[in-house]
């Protein structure tokens, strides 16, 4: 939070000696406005495809389209500063059917949380702003093996008596992370009221503790599992823009 602040400490000043050089007076941008956000994250998923090979299925692709919104408004007791709330998640997954077996793998990402962004003033018509989101997140994982369809009945006689042995498996393993996302957006106003959206960020993790169940913990869990993830980022806002 404190480099945060020291950033944007930094853009005021070089703002202040630009207004001061020039002779320009600069505008406060000012708004609000709310939105949706198609896009793409990047993720590391060597480790699960190390995995992949041996259970049978293709490997996931990097590349894992997700969807998501988000709103601000602008602060207006600081110029040019706007606070407000976004998020995102998206999946990728690959199935194969191998020696009569039905499996299938999936990668789950989602991020959310509170964002701060400067505009940049002396920057007119759009708006070019930087800033971060604080806010938590949740990549999870799942991978299943059957080879017939349940009834009711099966899937309870199965949990209930120890003595069955199966080869149909399913596993859901989680991660729960809090994080702090580095971002630039660009805002293009169409009129007053509609804007499109052009940006990315980085998003970095801290926690790299995995649950089985949602309760047991997983360990020895390679150090390369993570979030760490670039995205790029789309926008259709709605709302009023005064750039």
């Amino acid at each position: 939070m404190k480099n945060i602040i020291k950033i944007l400490s930094l853009f005021l000043s070089f703002t202040n000696v630009f207004s001061q050089e020039e002779g320009v007076e600069l505008v406060s941008k000012f708004g609000l406005a709310i939105g949706i956000n198609p896009g793409w994250v990047f993720v590391n998923l060597s480790e699960i495809n190390s995995k992949i090979d041996d259970f049978g299925v293709d490997k996931i692709d990097n590349g894992i389209f997700t969807t998501g919104g988000s709103g601000y408004f602008y602060l207006m007791l600081v110029n040019n500063l706007r606070i407000g709330w976004t998020g995102f998640s998206g999946s990728r997954s690959s199935a194969k059917q191998v020696d009569g077996f039905d499996k299938k793998v999936i990668y789950e990402l989602s991020s959310s949380g509170f964002s701060i962004e400067y505009s940049l003033p002396f920057i007119e018509k759009i708006g070019l702003s930087i800033g971060a989101t604080i806010g938590w997140g949740n990549q999870q994982i799942e991978f299943h093996q059957a080879n017939k369809d349940y009834t009711w009945d099966d899937l309870w006689a199965e949990a209930s008596d120890t003595s069955i042995s199966t080869n149909n498996i399913s596993r859901i393993i989680d991660n729960d992370f809090y994080t702090i996302t580095p971002t630039i957006n660009i805002d293009i106003p169409v009129n007053r009221f509609a804007a499109f959206r052009l940006g990315g960020g980085y998003l970095i993790p801290f926690s790299n503790d995995w649950k089985i169940a949602d309760e047991r913990e997983l360990k020895n869990v390679p150090s390369g599992l993570k979030a760490n993830s670039f995205f790029i980022q789309t926008g259709l806002y709605v709302g009023f823009f005064a750039y």
